[in-house]
């Protein structure tokens, strides 16, 4: 995405979704699960990675935004392959 000020840097905007459609359409099912904050922070993890930069900005929408609020206060993560951590 290029910025249409004069003399912004360019920058990137990337989107992901954890939802899959069971849970899309079933808002009872949507609820936050230790693998979704796995799913954010490897997403989080490869933009990064992407990038070169040590930090992201986040933007959320509901469910999401509590979501997103806690991997940024939290050092807890779940670890991958942990049974906290699949689905």
């Amino acid at each position: 995405m290029r910025s249409v000020h004069e003399k912004s840097e360019d920058c990137e905007l990337f989107g992901v979704t954890y939802l899959s459609d069971v849970e899309r359409s079933n808002s009872q099912v949507n609820h936050h699960e230790p693998c979704t904050y796995n799913q954010l922070k490897t997403f989080i993890d490869a933009v990064k990675a992407y990038t070169g930069k040590s930090q992201v900005d986040i933007v959320a929408h509901s469910l999401g935004s509590s979501m997103a609020s806690v991997l940024a206060i939290s050092d807890r993560w779940p670890t991958p392959g942990s049974s906290s951590a699949t689905c």
